[in-house]
């Protein structure tokens, strides 16, 4: 019913009944988050557009915003390419040459992360991490959020709305020297769908994915089960790639704790990102290295090392940005002000993100817990005052949760 109702709404959008506004709101409403509404919402605006437009010309976008999504000679669409992508972002951050290339910086937080291996990530810390080894497909911009390309250098939709061929960067390479070809794309999409596959994201890509194929070296077909509006987000856009000649011999079902996903071989964590890893202390910290041979030379970090701190105290981790010890940290809410007044020399920055706070109900019908009623579930979502946690216990500084989606 939720994939209808979008598709509804993406023919509304197109037919010119509704605004993108009004479209965006609702997909929200539906389930569908602020990235994907908006590529869709490009998409949509895209197959307005008159068919005989010029084949990979720059398509006209929002100041502030990624670029829009092209149509393409002979029907169908083609996504922003990776140059209209870095064109943005240099516009949009207007980066400088560094005045002191190298050193490192120093992330604290509380919280370990699980895995190295991004098929099987669950928690943002080890999304972060695994984030600068490895690549996706596609991957999100910090403009906006729009879904933009990563390993693919762009990708296009037929006109039939359920083909999506994604073309790979030649260039890009492992670690190890190898280079990223269709095969590893199409080995980590089987990881994930095998019925003995550990990753969370299982569920998600089976039900959006009909098929997956390597049409050569360096172009994949994904075919989706339907005309699905947030079919990019819901499989490219779900996991990094990994290297088939790293992993081809250790069964799905024994990846939790393969090395390579415990860190306790780093030759086996083996990724195509701007970072290598060097080492995963538990408990303590994680270290990364500048990835000097980086296939996309534009996008190369300055910095030699990142090093993700673990420091289980809040305060304590504060006091870590306080004594120079560390470079960034999470601030609770409740110190925000304090620190402002007392260390000017700190930047700190309110900035929004995807991430709400939730609470579950135990639903296992084995245990005689009132929650299964849906009654009391309805009671205490009623008595939950969260207007009162936004101004006490956030400070302010969050905006009541109406949903899972973020306010636009």
């Amino acid at each position: 019913m939720k994939d209808q109702a979008i598709n509804e709404l993406v023919d509304q959008l197109r037919d010119g009944a509704i605004s993108r506004r009004t479209f965006t709101t609702r997909a929200a409403a539906a389930g569908v988050s602020a990235a994907a509404a908006g590529i869709l919402s490009r998409h949509a605006a895209a197959h307005q557009a008159s068919p005989e437009a010029t084949p990979g010309a720059t398509p006209v976008g929002t100041p502030g915003a990624t670029p829009e999504a092209s149509p393409v000679a002979g029907g169908g669409i083609r996504s922003v390419t990776r140059e209209e992508y870095n064109a943005a972002l240099r516009e949009e951050f207007q980066f400088e040459e560094a005045a002191s290339p190298g050193g490192q910086v120093v992330n604290v937080d509380t919280s370990d992360i699980t895995t190295l291996n991004p098929t099987l990530v669950v928690d943002v810390f080890s999304g972060l991490i695994t984030g600068f080894v490895f690549q996706g497909l596609v991957g999100g911009s910090p403009i906006d959020g729009a879904l933009v390309p990563e390993l693919a250098d762009y990708w296009e939709v037929a006109d039939d709305g359920v083909t999506y061929t994604f073309h790979l960067n030649p260039n890009a390479t492992w670690h190890d020297g190898r280079p990223v070809t269709a095969d590893d794309v199409i080995f980590t999409f089987d990881s994930v769908i095998a019925e003995e596959s550990l990753s969370v994201r299982r569920s998600s890509v089976v039900n959006a994915l009909k098929s997956h194929t390597k049409i050569d070296d360096h172009t994949v077909q994904l075919v989706a089960v339907d005309k699905l509006a947030n079919f990019v987000a819901d499989t490219a856009g779900q996991f990094g790639i990994l290297p088939k000649h790293i992993w081809e011999g250790i069964p799905f079902a024994e990846w939790g704790t393969a090395a390579g996903s415990t860190g306790d071989d780093p030759t086996q964590v083996i990724g195509s990102g701007p970072f290598r890893f060097v080492e995963w202390v538990r408990g303590d910290h994680v270290t990364l290295a500048r990835n000097s041979d980086f296939w996309d030379a534009q996008n190369t970090p300055i910095i030699d090392e990142f090093i993700y701190r673990v420091v289980a105290d809040p305060s304590t981790a504060v006091q870590t940005l306080v004594t120079g010890e560390s470079d960034i940290t999470d601030i609770p809410p409740t110190q925000t002000e304090t620190l402002r007044t007392s260390n000017p020399e700190l930047n700190i920055v309110d900035y929004d993100t995807f991430s709400f706070t939730y609470y579950e109900f135990n639903l296992d019908p084995a245990n005689d817990l009132p929650f299964l009623d849906v009654r009391v579930r309805q009671a205490l979502m009623y008595a939950l005052d969260r207007d009162l946690i936004v101004d006490t216990i956030y400070q302010g500084l969050a905006t009541r949760a109406d949903g899972t989606q973020p306010v636009l």
